[in-house]
C-alpha cells in the first residue's frame, strides 16, 4: 500500500504558495536552504538568526532587518512545510522575503488561493538573487483558470510542531 500524501494535492500549490502570510512549498524550502547553505541565516531548533552578511544581503534586498526586529513577532523562524516536510521561513522575514518578490513581480498571487505563480522574472531573479535551486523547472506553466482554488485545511504550517522562541541575532 502506497504511503498516503501529505499536503496540497495541487501541483503548482505544492511549488509555491502562502502559508500564514510566508512563502511555502518547493519555493519556500529551496529559498531557507541557499540563505541558510551561504550563511546569510543560521537555522537552528525553530529559530532563524540572521547573520551581518544576512542583514547586507537584506538591506540589498530592500528589507530592513531591524525595522523588522521591533515587533511582537519573530523576525526569522522555521516553519515545518506541509508538503515538504521540511524547513521554510517564517517570521517578520519570512513574510517580508514573500512580499518582497512580489512586489518584484518574481511570484504573483492566484486568485481565491494560496497559490503562487512563479514569472520568468522570478525565475531569474530567484536563481541570481537567492541563489537557490531551480525548483521550478520541469513545472509545467499553467493558467490562472487551471490551478485549483485553496480548500480549507489545503495549506498550513503545523502549529503543533512550530516551537515559541524567539528569533536570535548574530553578526
Amino acid at each position: 500500500m502506497a504511503p498516503a500524501s501529505r499536503g496540497p494535492r495541487d501541483a503548482a500549490m505544492r511549488l509555491a504558495r502562502s502559508c500564514y502570510g510566508h512563502l511555502a512549498g518547493r519555493l519556500g524550502v529551496a529559498i531557507a536552504d541557499a540563505l541558510e547553505r551561504r550563511g546569510i541565516v543560521h537555522l537552528d531548533d525553530g529559530v532563524g538568526r540572521v547573520s551581518g552578511e544576512g542583514r547586507r544581503f537584506l538591506a540589498d534586498l530592500g528589507i530592513d532587518s531591524d525595522a523588522l526586529a521591533g515587533a511582537e513577532r519573530p523576525l526569522c523562524r522555521t516553519c515545518l512545510d506541509w508538503s515538504e516536510r521540511r524547513l521554510h521561513l517564517s517570521g517578520k522575514l519570512g513574510a517580508a522575503i514573500l512580499e518582497r518578490t512580489i512586489e518584484f513581480g518574481w511570484l504573483a498571487r492566484v486568485p481565491k488561493s494560496r497559490t503562487l505563480r512563479i514569472s520568468g522574472a522570478g525565475e531569474r531573479g530567484f536563481a541570481e538573487t537567492f541563489r537557490c535551486e531551480p525548483v521550478w523547472r520541469g513545472a509545467a506553466p499553467q493558467p490562472l483558470l487551471a490551478i485549483a482554488f485553496a480548500e480549507p485545511g489545503n495549506d498550513f504550517c503545523n502549529p503543533a510542531e512550530a516551537k515559541p522562541q524567539e528569533a536570535l541575532w548574530s553578526g
